[in-house]
C-alpha cells in the first residue's frame, strides 16, 4: 500500500475506504472487493467484516485492520437496534432499524472513548424504542380500530 487506509461508512454511500484522499468503494455483488493502490502496481484485496469498525483487508491471505479496534461490548451495543424490529412486524419496525444501524456504524467509527460511544450507542437504541413506542401507539389509535 502507499499509504494507510481508512474505512468510512455512511447511510447513502454505504462502505467505503480512502487512501492518500482519495475514496475507494468495494465492487462485486456483496461488496467485497476492492482495488487499492500499490507501489509497483494496484492491489486486490477482499473485505472480511459485517460490521463497520471490525473490517479486515484481506490481501495475498493476510488480513490488515482497517481503523482502530472495536471492543466486543461496543459491537454488541451496536447492533442491538436489530431487536427493534420485533415488537412491530413489517416495514415500519425494520424502517427504525435501518435508521439506526448506520448510526451506530458512525459512532463506532467516530474518534470519541468508549464510554462516549457505549453512552451514544444506548441513547441510540433508547431513541429507536421511543420511535417503535410512538409508531405503535399511532397506528392502535388510527389504523386497528
Amino acid at each position: 500500500m502507499t499509504a494507510p487506509v481508512l474505512s468510512d461508512f455512511s447511510l447513502w454511500d454505504g462502505l467505503a475506504f480512502t487512501v492518500e484522499g482519495r475514496r475507494f468503494r468495494p465492487r462485486g455483488i456483496f461488496h467485497r472487493r476492492v482495488t487499492l493502490p500499490g507501489i509497483p502496481t494496484n492491489v486486490e484485496a477482499t473485505v472480511t467484516g459485517a460490521l463497520p469498525g471490525t473490517h479486515r483487508l484481506v490481501v495475498d491471505g493476510t488480513a490488515y485492520p482497517v481503523g482502530p479496534p472495536v471492543p466486543l461490548g461496543l459491537k454488541v451495543l451496536a447492533l442491538l437496534p436489530f431487536l427493534l424490529g420485533l415488537p412491530i412486524k413489517g416495514s415500519l419496525g425494520w424502517l427504525v432499524v435501518a435508521l439506526a444501524l448506520p448510526c451506530n456504524s458512525r459512532i463506532l467509527l467516530s474518534s470519541r472513548t468508549n464510554v462516549a460511544k457505549a453512552a451514544l450507542l444506548v441513547a441510540t437504541l433508547l431513541v429507536g424504542a421511543g420511535v417503535e413506542v410512538a409508531l405503535a401507539v399511532w397506528l392502535a389509535a388510527t389504523w386497528w380500530q
